[in-house]
Formats: structure tokens, sequence, C-alpha cells
């Protein structure tokens, strides 16, 4: 009986690890390099024009400089279409010269994400519909 629960534990010890590293590796890495020509808000916090990069790690998102420095990270929901984006794109919203960061979607994806807003973005959300779309500059994936 002893050698059997020892054969046991050791047929766990092996391949549980192993199927983690598997599930871990099943979670894709999703990144767009963009050229914002705008400044822009993001969860409250404004940027100055320039190069960003948006990475999604599973359920983390996060802004980044244009040299991979974290900037902010940031929570979404999920937006799923009907069907696939043709080109990677992020969507933002404009209202008397205030430009919010609303949706990310990427090439090749049926789902993208929504950015949850925060402060002054709610306010301005509720108020108006966005009086302009725009889309930044962005590269596809890597």
């Amino acid at each position: 009986m002893k050698k059997r629960v020892m054969s046991l534990l050791l047929c766990v010890s092996v391949w549980l690890p192993l199927l983690a590293v598997g599930a871990q590796s099943q979670c894709a890495v999703k990144i767009i390099k963009m050229d914002v020509p705008f400044e822009f808000n993001v969860r409250g916090r404004q940027y100055p024009a320039g190069a960003y990069i948006v990475r999604q790690e599973g359920a983390f998102l996060s802004l980044r400089n244009n040299n991979g420095r974290l900037l902010s990270m940031l929570s979404a929901n999920p937006v799923v279409s009907q069907t696939a984006a043709p080109a990677s794109k992020v969507v933002f919203f404009q209202y008397n010269g205030m430009h919010l960061l609303v949706q990310v979607l990427w090439e090749g994806d049926k789902t993208g994400v929504e950015l949850i807003r925060k402060g002054r973005e709610v306010e301005v959300a509720r108020r108006i519909a966005p009086s302009k779309v725009e889309s930044a500059d962005v590269g596809g994936r890597p």
C-alpha cells in the first residue's frame, strides 16, 4: 500500500508542473505598438502625444512607453464581435479637445477589450455621445 501511495505522489508531482506550464503557455501575449498624435487620457491620467505599447497578457492589460517601461495597468472588459478585426485598432473618443482611450482590438481576433472608465471619463461618457471617434496608427502583431 505504501509503495502505491508513493508511486501516485511521484506521478502527480511530475505531471502537475508540466500541465501548469502548458496551461500558462496557452495564454497568448497580444501587443500593439501605437503612435498617438495627440494628448490622451486613460483612467484619469493624461499622457502626451508619442509612441506607446499596449500589451495584454491574459486578463492583464498594460500601457507602456516606447522603451517598454510600464506606465499603467488597466482594467478592461472583453468585447466580442461576430467577425475578426481586419487590422489592429485603438479607439479614442474625443470631446472638447479631450481624447479618451476606450477600446483596443487586435488583428485577426474576434475579441478585444473595452477600458473601464474612471473619474472625469465617466462624467464625460454619461453626458455625451462622442463628437468624434479617432484611432491611432498601430502596428500589427510582432
